[in-house]
């Protein structure tokens, strides 16, 4: 989960836990590997306002996730998915 005060140390994490997934081979052959990304703000158009963030990560512009937003009055909430293939 990506908050407001979340720091670029986590944008390393990010990456390593991709590598990790993209390595592992799943005893089930038929396992779909995800890696799912939450970004939580107390205001709208996250994707928007992040964008020079996330794209320092080594995978945000060359593989573009699956995005799924809800927003309120009190922010937004955005899930991003990704297909991790091996």
């Amino acid at each position: 989960m990506v908050g407001i005060s979340t720091q670029d140390k986590w944008l390393r994490k990010f990456e390593r836990d991709r590598a990790k997934l993209s390595t592992f081979i799943p005893d089930d052959s038929s396992l779909i590997k995800v890696q799912l990304l939450v970004l939580v703000a107390d205001y709208k158009n996250v994707l928007e306002e992040w964008e020079y963030w996330l794209g320092r990560s080594n995978f945000w512009c060359a593989d573009r996730p699956i995005v799924e937003i809800s927003s309120s009055e009190e922010g937004e909430v955005v899930i991003c998915g990704w297909d991790i293939a091996t």
